[in-house]
């Protein structure tokens, strides 16, 4: 159990990273955004990077958060470097969880 709760926040990454890396970013200067995001997005990394990771996820999720607190820093990196676009898309799972 452990050990399937540690490898689905890498294997979720890794998927999100080869699926986003067959689009192409393509950025539009006119916008500031990707050609993959919507209007309420929420994105962080540059608009023609040429990777672009979009991750629905709600703050509800307990994997979600596992999720930021464990491969949220690597993926940070890579967007600070440029090579990443990371969009942010709400997923609505119920009411949060304290």
């Amino acid at each position: 159990m452990a050990l399937s709760r540690r490898l689905l926040p890498a294997a979720s990454l890794a998927v999100g990273l080869v699926l986003a890396a067959c689009g192409g970013g393509g950025g539009s200067a006119e916008t500031g955004r990707s050609t993959f995001e919507r209007e309420d997005d929420i994105a962080k990394g540059a608009a023609d990077a040429p990777v672009v990771m979009i991750e629905y996820a709600s703050l509800a999720c307990p994997g979600c958060g596992v999720f930021h607190e464990a491969v949220m820093p690597t993926i940070q990196d890579h967007i600070d470097a440029g090579d990443v676009r990371y969009v942010f898309r709400e997923m609505l799972t119920g009411q949060v969880q304290l």
